[in-house]
């Protein structure tokens, strides 16, 4: 059966774990950060929560949160799996085997960073996430659904270009502009 998760930026949601039992009585929110070396971090990093489709939770995500603070996911996959590979994408290397965090759950990221990927490397992925469901209707979906299940290590087994972090840089710096430009 298929689930559908919020990945949702802790750190642009005002009081977001009152926000989510308000909405959908979540008790149990998934800080990706916990039980990683970011640890003491949690509060401010992303969060997994399952949500029903026409719940309060879904609306006010789409309606006020879709845009900026977090992805839309579904995946077949066990609760744990899912957020088991989602762990694994936090942080990433860099040259010179510089360890950086990846925002990956911000909208804009996430599309840049895999809409225009060879199918093979996009399926790898997104792991045991089938869909993937972001702004204005855009819809990165997997071709592949038997993927195997990322786990996170200290040493980060996605490693970023140079060239992928200038787009994604570039892409970030442009829609920064355009939003205080509005």
């Amino acid at each position: 059966m298929t689930r559908a998760y919020l990945l949702l930026d802790s750190h642009l949601i005002p009081n977001i774990f009152a926000r989510l039992f308000e909405l959908a009585n979540i008790t149990v929110a998934h800080s990706l950060y916990l039980t990683t070396r970011y640890a003491e971090m949690a509060s401010f990093g992303p969060v997994l929560v399952s949500v029903e489709p026409g719940s309060a939770l879904a609306n006010t995500f789409i309606e006020h949160w879709q845009g900026r603070a977090g992805i839309w996911l579904e995946s077949d996959a066990d609760e744990t799996l899912v957020l088991e590979h989602l762990r694994s994408l936090i942080h990433v290397r860099l040259a010179g085997n510089v360890t950086a965090f990846f925002r990956f759950y911000d909208p804009c990221i996430t599309r840049l960073w895999l809409a225009d990927l060879a199918e093979a490397e996009r399926d790898q992925l997104m792991g045991p996430v089938r869909v993937i469901r972001l702004p204005e209707g855009v819809v990165i979906q997997q071709n592949n659904p038997h993927q195997p299940c990322a786990r996170y290590a200290t040493t980060p087994w996605l490693t970023l270009s140079a060239q992928t972090l200038e787009h994604l840089c570039q892409a970030r710096r442009e829609h920064f502009t355009l939003r205080h430009v509005e």
